[in-house]
This record gives structure tokens, sequence and C-alpha cells, in this order.
């Protein structure tokens, strides 16, 4: 009896295909599924960091509330590996490309003047919710599943979701619109 090979249908399956027929659209909310995560490894630590970073932003909800308004300003990022890479990781592991920019955060929000203010500084309290290789659809479905908080917050993501492939681009923008 021959020994079966064992198929990775994540790594296996194409994101779109040669029709241009995508298996996600930037317009409809989804975590990672079989077409965005590489392997099924990827795709739980996927679901694994999202309720890792819905707790965080409770908790940072929760701290907020209570802290008055003259402590610091909220601030949330939220994006892909661009915004995580302010936390010094991708999907939640430290990476070595990311070194030090935590700290560089840190210093940045705490040196920020308040501009409505003058002389007066209030520094930033910055919340990260960056997941490395997220797309539009899974920053919409994050936004709507725990991530986020009705306070100021910068959203990141790669210009190439914005500027890639010619099938996107209209999907993309779309995608966006819905954000706002």
């Amino acid at each position: 009896m021959a020994a079966q090979t064992k198929i990775d249908v994540y790594a296996n399956t194409r994101f779109c295909d040669v029709n241009g027929t995508c298996g996600e659209s930037p317009t409809t909310p989804t975590t990672r599924t079989i077409y965005s995560a590489r392997t099924f490894l990827q795709y739980q630590k996927w679901l694994n960091y999202n309720e890792q970073l819905n707790e965080k932003a409770r908790v940072y909800a929760e701290k907020r509330r209570y802290q008055g308004s003259n402590s610091s300003r909220p601030l949330i990022f939220l994006g892909d590996s661009i915004t995580e890479a302010w936390m010094g990781t991708s999907l939640g592991t430290p990476t070595e490309r990311s070194k030090g920019i935590p700290d560089l955060l840190q210093e940045w929000m705490r040196s920020s003047p308040s501009k409505s203010s003058p002389g007066q500084h209030l520094p930033f309290d910055p919340l990260v919710l960056g997941v490395s290789g997220d797309q539009t659809q899974h920053l919409l479905w994050r936004i709507q599943n725990g991530q986020l908080q009705p306070m100021p917050m910068i959203l990141t993501l790669s210009l190439w979701y914005l500027l890639g492939p010619t099938i996107w681009e209209q999907e993309n923008y779309l995608g966006l619109q819905v954000m706002e």
C-alpha cells in the first residue's frame, strides 16, 4: 500500500483564479479563509491573535473610561504588518526586523505636544491593533468584531491593496468606503 501524501489545501488554494475571480472580496468583512491563509496553522494563529487583540482593545477601553481627559489622548492604530511592527511582532510573535520599534513609538507618543492647547503637553496613549497580512476585508471584520472603539484612530493598509492587481482596485475602494 502506497503512503498517502498529505496535501495542504491552504497552501494549494489560490486567492484568485486565472479568470480573476477571488475567494474573498474587500467589500465583505471576513476572517482569514482558505484563500488568504497560507496554512491551516496560520489560519489558527490569526484567529487566536485576533482574540488577544479583542481583549487588548477591551482592556484599553475600560482603562480609558476610568482615566480623566487630562491624563493622555487616546489613539488607536488599526492596520496590517506595517502597523503591527509598532508592537515589534508579526501575528503576535516578536520579530528581529521590528526590534526597537515599540520603544520608538512610546517615546514618540510621550513627546507629542498638544496642538489644541499650546504650551500644554498631553501625550498620546496608543493602542496598536495591527495584524500582519491583513487585507481590507479582514480589517473590516476585526472592526465589526471587537476592535472598534469610539475614539480617534489611525488606519493603515499597505498601498499594495490599493494599487495592486487591477481586479482589486475598484473592490478595495469600495471596501474602504464601507469603513467611512
